[in-house]
């Protein structure tokens, strides 16, 4: 047979295909460091940096009491001497953040989605430079002076736990409790020696299984937050823009206190907003199109370096 009449032949009356107004997701990273960080605002202030004081203390802390042994003690009808009151200050610095999409009028005109195609590419913005702050919120991680693990060495059980014992005996409070955020391939190492049969403290039944504290998160991950699970009894999350470090080697993760009404003075990162995600539009009648420009300008930065842990991983 030939000389059928196909849609191949008639492919200028058939439709190659029907556009469903149903939208698929892509891949994206989970925003899960920077909402815990503790919020200011430079809205509507003459600068784009935020200094924020505080006291310098009289005392060490973790010295087994050298500090505050005999220096304070007091003698009856003997005046004091005078201790000078020292303070010390934290800068944050503000950064901006822009994304532009130029789209022509048929393509609100002519698409499935016609009027809701504004509402997707405003999500699409709000979402892509979310994860760029969030990107400059975990390259922080690598800034963090206190540091745990070996380079190209895969993460231990006994270094994550040692990240947030180093928090408190270095002086720090978290009344509200930690947050890890762990690598993505720095918590499949911690998985693997959770489940390790000789090594692991599970060799140890209920007791080392209580002295670890690690489960896992009923969505694995896969929910709205990220949290993969606990360990040590404390939240932890897990993300793929950890910083590299050694020469991309290792990968860095953390834990820190996280802000809380209880723990916002001993908090370890700050977000400091400047512009709210903002959305403006500019008509451009020669190309028939509208130019949609979004910006943010914000800081991220560390406040109590202190209160935060490190850890260094093979990659």
């Amino acid at each position: 047979m030939a000389n059928e009449t196909t849609t191949t032949t008639l492919n200028d009356f058939v439709n190659g295909y029907v556009i469903s107004s149903a939208l698929l997701g892509y891949a994206m990273e989970f925003i899960v460091a920077h909402p815990m960080f503790r919020y200011f605002s430079l809205v509507g202030q003459p600068s784009n940096v935020l200094q924020v004081p505080r006291l310098t203390a009289d005392f060490s802390v973790n010295d087994n009491g050298a500090s505050v042994d005999t220096e304070f003690d007091a003698t009856e009808g003997t005046a004091l001497s005078n201790t000078a009151l020292d303070a010390e200050n934290v800068q944050f610095t503000v950064s901006e953040y822009g994304l532009v999409r130029t789209i022509t009028d048929n393509v609100a005109e002519d698409s499935v989605l016609g009027s809701q195609f504004m509402s997707l590419i405003v999500m699409d913005a709000a979402q892509t430079l979310g994860m760029a702050v969030e990107q400059a919120a975990c390259s922080l991680f690598s800034s963090l002076s206190n540091s745990y693990g070996s380079t190209t060495v895969a993460a231990t059980l006994a270094n994550a736990i040692a990240m947030a014992d180093g928090i408190r005996t270095r002086g720090y409070h978290a009344p509200d409790g930690l947050a890890y955020v762990f690598d993505n391939k720095a918590w499949s190492d911690l998985k693997t020696a959770a489940l390790a049969t000789s090594t692991s403290v599970l060799t140890y039944g209920e007791t080392g299984q209580q002295i670890l504290g690690m489960s896992r998160d009923p969505s694995n991950g896969l929910g709205a937050d990220r949290r993969v699970g606990t360990l040590y009894g404390i939240p932890a999350f897990e993300t793929g823009i950890t910083p590299t470090a050694n020469a991309a080697a290792d990968v860095v993760s953390a834990c820190f206190v996280p802000s809380s009404p209880g723990n916002d003075a001993h908090a370890t990162f700050a977000y400091v907003e400047k512009r709210p995600f903002r959305i403006e539009v500019e008509r451009d009648s020669k190309l028939r199109a509208d130019i949609v420009v979004f910006t943010r300008r914000c800081a991220v930065g560390e406040a109590a370096d202190g209160s935060g842990s490190r850890l260094i991983s093979a990659a």
